[in-house]
């Protein structure tokens, strides 16, 4: 749709576009453009990064002269706490004695022993976990306000509990924004 506004907008000059092969094309374009000032800036910089990151207390597994790599994942620790209120959780405990008997396959026990929905962790009926979830998905800067139905398709790919859908419509209501 933006291309075709743009085509709609552009439609009503009368212009050409030309195409000048290398040195007649005196302005410089993107893929020509030299790039050592950018390298010599990078690697002015590389030193009061590099003192960021070993602040962050990052290990680095391989670096040479020519430059470096380096990784950072962010995780936030709700799964954990998801996990240790699953240890808690009543309901989820009685499903676990479940799993034991075969009772429940459409529920899992992994290894670590978190307790899963069709692959979906289980969130615990814990009141905490459940808002800061649900805060999570709908004020975070990645999900801005999203409605009901968005919100719900984004968190039933990892997340499963009773009554997720109603909670969410709750949620949402109550969104003053």
């Amino acid at each position: 749709m933006r291309q075709r506004r743009w085509l709609d907008f552009l439609k009503d000059y009368d212009f050409k576009i030309n195409y000048h092969p290398r040195k007649t094309n005196v302005v410089a374009d993107a893929l020509r453009r030299n790039t050592s000032s950018l390298v010599a800036y990078m690697n002015i910089q590389r030193n009061s990064k590099m003192i960021e990151l070993v602040d962050l207390k990052l290990r680095f597994l391989s670096e040479t002269n020519e430059g470096f790599l380096a990784c950072l994942m962010v995780q936030s620790d709700l799964v954990e706490r998801i996990k240790e209120g699953q240890k808690e959780d009543l309901y989820l405990q009685m499903i676990v004695k479940e799993i034991a008997q075969g009772a429940r396959p459409e529920f899992l026990q992994i290894k670590d022993g978190s307790i899963t929905f069709h692959n979906h962790l289980c969130v615990p009926e814990s009141h905490l976990v459940k808002i800061q979830l649900l805060e999570e998905a709908h004020r975070s800067k990645f999900n801005i306000h999203p409605g009901t139905t968005k919100m719900y398709r984004d968190l039933r790919q990892n997340y499963w509990w009773r009554g997720i859908k109603r909670d969410i419509a709750e949620f949402v209501s109550k969104c003053l924004i």
